[in-house]
């Protein structure tokens, strides 16, 4: 398979104004102001959206890990409130948990989770994987279970390998904590990827410079061996991440200021080449039927996302998601849930207050060309 593009395949270079566009019914929702942090995460299930965010206390050495849901419209589900604390400057996550949620970060003693409840009070008990500390953030992966809960890919035992589990499972009695396999390829890898879909588990990874890729099937077992993603470059490379499809899943990642696709085939082989999407920084996917959807900050601030192929190749045409704003401060969040999708982004209060407005902006799928 060649690693350059067909001619003719280019990134977008129109995107719509998800505000002024009529067919996108965008509704938007701020989630809190005046806050120092802007990083956001969001997650979704049926007709409902949650996002987890960080809010720092005056005077306080811990950071408050603050959750919030709402309906497809926007509208809140569950009052905002805090489940867990955290001095750690890993940002949390949020995943679908059945008709729940659960919250995923990292504090003094490791990966932490909680279950929010509808009610503020109590707040919910903060359960801990043993298995990865907070030395390993850099190194974790987490992605959502098809099924409901938290996937989670991280090195384990002398490092060499990567381990999944899953916490959280939406099933009735079901563990907290369950070791799904170990991956028997790889040495040292760092810097995990990992999602699951209907072809499987996907999980990648980078060694020595290259991106490499494996999988588990349905029964938990590994493919023969490892398929290289992407050769070593001499440009720097992060941000990797995995979207599963019906056939297999999309790989992406940064290199240098370019956002980098490819398609991966049932044996998380290269099945497509290696295609620019756009340039930016903070790029980003998640699924979206065979289309996964990619996101990405611009230089002049804008938050664009665009529908890929199944093949990973980008349209002619994207998104602005973040259209009537002041610019994108922080990493954003997209995240599908039914016929929607939502976006969350950070911007600055006004031209001369330093502190951050956290937005949702929840638009029509069918509206993102």
């Amino acid at each position: 398979m060649p690693s350059e593009p067909p001619p003719g395949i280019v990134p977008p270079s129109t995107f719509l104004g998800a505000r002024a566009e009529k067919a996108c019914h965008a509704q938007t929702v701020e989630l809190a102001s005046y806050q120092t942090r802007g990083d956001i995460a969001l997650a979704g299930q049926a007709d409902a959206v949650a996002a987890t965010w960080r809010v720092r206390l005056a005077g306080k050495p811990r950071e408050q890990i603050a959750f919030g849901s709402f309906d497809r419209e926007g509208r809140p589900s569950a009052r905002a409130r805090a489940v867990g604390l955290t001095s750690h400057e890993a940002a949390p996550r949020v995943f679908g948990a059945g008709s729940d949620w659960v919250v995923v970060w990292f504090d003094d003693k490791g990966l932490a989770y909680a279950r929010p409840r509808q009610e503020p009070l109590p707040p919910p008990e903060v359960g801990h994987l043993g298995a990865v500390g907070a030395e390993a953030v850099a190194d974790v992966a987490l992605a959502p279970w098809p099924d409901g809960g938290a996937l989670v890919a991280a090195p384990f035992g002398d490092k060499a390998h990567l381990g999944l589990f899953l916490l959280a499972a939406a099933e009735r009695g079901a563990a907290a904590v369950k070791v799904l396999g170990v991956s028997h390829h790889g040495k040292q890898p760092h810097r995990a990827a990992v999602a699951a879909g209907a072809a499987g588990t996907f999980f990648a990874w980078d060694e020595g410079g290259a991106l490499v890729g494996s999988r588990f099937d349905a029964a938990g077992k590994e493919i023969a061996a490892a398929c290289t993603l992407a050769p070593a470059s001499p440009e720097p490379r992060e941000r990797l991440a995995l979207a599963a499809t019906t056939a297999g899943a999309v790989a992406m990642w940064m290199e240098g200021g370019s956002v980098r696709t490819r398609a991966l085939d049932a044996s998380a082989c290269p099945a497509s080449p290696i295609w620019t999407v756009g340039e930016g920084k903070w790029a980003s996917i998640a699924p979206l039927g065979d289309t996964p959807l990619i996101t990405w900050v611009a230089k002049d601030g804008r938050l664009l996302a665009a529908r890929l192929a199944a093949t990973g190749a980008p349209p002619e045409r994207g998104l602005d998601a973040a259209d009537g704003t002041s610019g994108v401060r922080d990493a954003p969040a997209a995240v599908a849930f039914g016929a929607r999708v939502a976006f969350g982004w950070a911007e600055v209060m006004g031209p001369v207050v330093s502190t951050k407005r956290l937005q949702v902006r929840i638009v029509d799928a069918a509206c993102i060309p």
